[in-house]
């Protein structure tokens, strides 16, 4: 019986030094992405994932540096390999949708950016999401996020002020013009009507 044991046991500090490893390799690939020395980054995340190919957070810097090179689908390819491992993690969603984005692939983009967003990852997943929809001529959906945005993250000028920017894009036709009176009309002679009336 006891020799049935000692197998387990070592296998399981195998595994254990193999993950402590992989961790060690990821923290000084982490150190050497944040000088933008990417090229000897790499090299250090993909060996983290050779001795544990369960270290999503060497998926995701992987994903990042893939990002940063413009190898967008190779970036979409780590951001999903690490999203099995762990699929809420509100950074892997955004940076999927992001990707995504980048290689018009909007309707995929949409979805990664509602996961981050209903995830945690806070307003900018949410305009980026509104952006989405504008790219697809979901003018409707947009305009209520934007809506959403300025009512319930007043507290935030950027994004504030963003919203208002991102909504001059529906004012190419008659309908999306029509949106943009409909909102500034809320706000009378605040900022935001001002800046919402210089759209039209």
């Amino acid at each position: 019986m006891l020799t049935s044991i000692y197998p387990k046991n070592i296998e399981q500090t195998k595994c254990n030094e193999a993950l402590t490893l992989s961790k060690e390799l990821n923290k000084s690939g982490t150190k050497l992405y944040e000088n933008r020395e990417y090229k000897r980054s790499k090299e250090l995340f993909l060996k983290a994932l050779k001795s544990s190919n369960k270290n999503f957070q060497a998926l995701y810097n992987l994903g990042n540096i893939a990002k940063i090179e413009k190898n967008y689908k190779e970036a979409i390819y780590y951001y999903i390999k690490a999203l099995k491992i762990d699929p809420n993690n509100k950074q892997i969603l955004y940076q999927l949708g992001v990707a995504q984005f980048l290689t018009d692939n909007a309707k995929s983009s949409s979805e990664s950016f509602r996961k981050a967003f209903l995830n945690g990852a806070g307003v900018d997943a949410l305009s980026n999401l509104a952006l989405t929809y504008i790219y697809m001529e979901e003018y409707k959906k947009a305009q209520d996020i934007y809506e959403n945005i300025v009512d319930n993250y007043s507290k935030d000028n950027f994004f504030d002020y963003l919203s208002i920017f991102q909504l001059s894009f529906l004012q190419h036709n008659a309908i999306k013009k029509r949106y943009i009176t409909e909102f500034s009309s809320r706000y009378k002679n605040s900022k935001k009507a001002q800046l919402l009336r210089k759209c039209i």
